[in-house]
């Protein structure tokens, strides 16, 4: 026989101990409702029961909860019926607003039945009370929904009920409010919300400003609609130059699915360089399903190297060419011909590295190294009486300037690489022009062990122990001093304008000054007896700092606030240099490597392998950065990528001093296959943008 069970003829008889007897209404709330859960056969079904009149006759706000918990969670019929009863006789608002709030969680058959009987509605809860008009079918007020009940609407459109689902899309096609709808078109455009876009498409909706209509009408798909509105693609120009870039990438998905020329018009407006890869590969599937085969060579000679080569090679695939006689016949027979060729992986061979040694000599010979900006020149000084000029990148000897007074302790360019200063160990620091070497000034510092030229070459900052003397070259005289910095100063970086001046001393402070009055801006504290490094913008808005410890801090200029601080995955930094842009950031380590961080984030992009530390970091006009470097003291050593950038900047800017270095490269008879066929696309399309490539006149003859 079962514990507490009495069995007789007439039937079992449960027998309840004297404590249950008393009632639960003496446990504490929590313990409480918990009985409401017993899972027991016999004494649970008691005790559930028991609870549940119980807490039915608490107050409304106290009771509400956990009844309706019993009624979705608990299958005693008996249970429900006492919630029920209780529930019903509810009268606070807030109490009222907590049955619809789990009906509209849960769906539950019994709370939708009583919120019918009683004709309930939430006041407090937005999502319950609208979920239960729709349920109900009463929409002729929700037309009138304010904005900030909208994406509750938009949440029902998908809800679970099909009936209530329904009712929602009813409404949401027949807004009456115009904020109310202007919110509908902001989630669709603004949030990017497809059901918002779905709504407004079912509703027919086409009104307002231009730009608004033809997103609407192409992300939706409306195609016919919206080449009826903007055959010329004049509006959709107008979205292409501010939208997001994923709603650009939508849209070149749409025109290319439904070959929609207007889009191709929309795309002239942009730039080169802003065209997305996205919208290179749209353009070329809808200008070939019309056969504007014209234009698509058009755009060969405008696009990035790989967009180009493709380009042909599809013209090539169809047999397409311009007219032989033409002044383009040649350069496409050229681009024709090198199309099948210019296979691979293109990103790998971007990323390899060209290695060239510049200087070999003896020991001593290499300890000092500068490079000029525009990547013309290096020079090499060390523990002799001569400095050794070289012409970038191809390393070529351009002269040597000999008899120095002294030991080289410090180099810099200026005005392009038309000037060098040599800083001597005999307190003297020479002004030369280049490329003859012939002196320009002659100025006395003492103890220099740091030199910066301003980028036109007309002041020159010398450290001269724990003082920094800023010269005027051309009067050879100083025209400011600033003040005892505690210990010598060991770097020294002046802004490509002028306008500041950075230093790093000996007691580990950096240091900035506003040019011409010398007035000290900011000093920031690193590693005491740290080596150094800082770096100027090119827009002088950031300064970045490392010390020995291996982060790059960025500050912002004047303001001197931290923007970021970039861990170099070095123990070492010895180079840094933002690129052209602004918006990343080389840092050069001990380690072997070169690595290019995303600004103001600090996301590590990319890393170059395989020279020494890299004492200088600069990028040319390519876009490519390049890293010199002086190995044991005997040798100077230049990085670079094999390959130009094959972007339309680095076609457009590209120098005739770079496109002779491209064809000397591309006369080496180790360069691999892969690597020659790319060049010899780069170095083709950039002649034709400088229009030195040779045409041929009405009678197909070269001229």
């Amino acid at each position: 026989m079962l514990p507490g069970v009495i069995s007789s003829p007439q039937g079992v008889f449960l027998c309840v101990p004297a404590q249950a007897r008393r009632g639960p209404s003496v446990a504490e709330p929590d313990e409480l409702i918990a009985g409401l859960f017993d899972r027991r056969f016999l004494f649970g079904l008691i005790r559930r029961r028991r609870t549940a009149r119980a807490i039915a006759g608490w107050g409304d706000a106290e009771a509400v909860e956990p009844l309706c918990r019993a009624l979705v969670e608990v299958t005693d019929p008996a249970v429900h019926r006492i919630a029920l009863e209780r529930l019903g006789a509810l009268t606070e608002q807030v109490a009222i607003d907590v049955v619809c709030e789990y009906w509209a969680a849960t769906r539950n058959p019994r709370l939708a039945a009583l919120i019918t009987e009683k004709g309930w509605q939430a006041e407090y809860a937005p999502l319950p009370r609208l979920l239960g008009k729709l349920f109900r079918g009463e929409l002729t007020d929700l037309v009138q929904l304010e904005p900030d009940e909208i994406p509750v609407l938009l949440d029902a459109t998908g809800d679970t009920d099909a009936r209530v689902a329904e009712a929602a899309r009813q409404v949401a096609t027949h807004l009456q409010r115009a904020d109310s709808v202007q919110r509908l078109v902001d989630l669709a455009l603004l949030a990017d919300d497809v059901r918002a876009l779905k709504v407004l498409r079912d509703a027919g909706y086409q009104g307002g400003d231009p730009a608004t209509r033809v997103q609407l009408l192409l992300l939706s798909e409306q195609v016919a609609v919206y080449l009826s509105f903007d055959p010329s693609g004049t509006h959709l120009g107008e979205v292409l130059k501010t939208a997001p870039l994923p709603r650009r990438q939508r849209l070149a998905e749409v025109a290319r699915n439904h070959h929609l020329l207007p889009w191709t018009y929309a795309v002239r407006t942009l730039g080169l360089a802003e065209i997305l890869p996205s919208e290179w590969d749209s353009l070329l599937l809808v200008l070939a399903e019309h056969g504007a085969y014209e234009d698509i060579w058009k755009w060969s000679v405008r696009a990035p190297v790989p967009v180009s080569m493709r380009y042909v090679r599809h013209l090539a695939e169809l047999d397409w060419a311009p007219p032989p006689a033409s002044p383009q016949g040649a350069l496409f027979g050229k681009l024709a011909s090198l199309a099948p060729r210019c296979e691979g992986d293109l990103q790998d061979l971007e990323e390899r590295i060209s290695e060239r040694t510049i200087f070999e000599g003896a020991p001593g010979q290499a300890t000092v190294l500068a490079t000029s900006s525009d990547w013309h020149y290096m020079a090499v000084g060390g523990d002799h009486h001569d400095v050794r000029i070289f012409s970038l990148p191809d390393g070529e000897p351009v002269g040597t300037v000999e008899g120095m007074p002294g030991w080289t302790r410090a180099l810099a360019f200026a005005g392009m690489g038309r000037l060098l200063a040599v800083a001597t160990m005999t307190n003297r620091t020479q002004v030369l022009r280049l490329p003859d070497a012939l002196p320009v000034a002659s100025l006395e510092t003492v103890d220099v062990t740091a030199i910066a030229f301003r980028g036109d070459g007309r002041l020159l900052a010398a450290s001269c122990g724990a003082r920094i003397d800023l010269w005027d070259v051309e009067k050879s005289r100083i025209v400011h001093a600033l003040g005892n910095q505690g210990r010598p100063v060991k770097r020294l970086e002046l802004s490509p304008r002028g306008s500041l001046l950075a230093a790093w001393g000996g007691d580990g402070v950096a240091r900035v000054w506003s040019l011409p009055e010398g007035a000290l801006l900011s000093a920031f504290d690193g590693a005491e007896g740290g080596l150094a490094v800082l770096s100027f913008s090119p827009d002088e808005r950031f300064l970045a700092i490392s010390d020995r410890g291996g982060i790059v801090r960025v500050y912002e200029l004047p303001s001197c606030e931290l923007v970021t601080e970039i861990a170099a995955e070095t123990k070492v930094v010895r180079a840094i240099a933002f690129r052209p842009d602004g918006l990343a950031i080389a840092v050069g380590g001990h380690d072997h490597c070169v690595r290019l961080f995303s600004l103001p984030d600090g996301d590590l992009l990319g890393q170059m392998h395989a020279y020494a530390g890299a004492s200088t970091l600069s990028w040319n006009s390519l876009g490519q950065l390049m890293t010199a470097a002086t190995e044991g003291n005997r040798s100077a050593r230049l990085w670079f990528p094999a390959l130009p950038p094959m972007t339309v900047q680095a076609l457009q800017t590209a120098r005739a001093d770079e496109i002779a270095w491209a064809q000397r490269r591309h006369s080496d008879p180790d360069l691999p296959r892969d690597e020659r066929a790319w060049l010899t696309a780069w170095g083709t399309l950039a002649m034709a943008a400088r229009g030195a490539l040779p045409r041929r006149d009405a009678t197909g003859a070269r001229g």
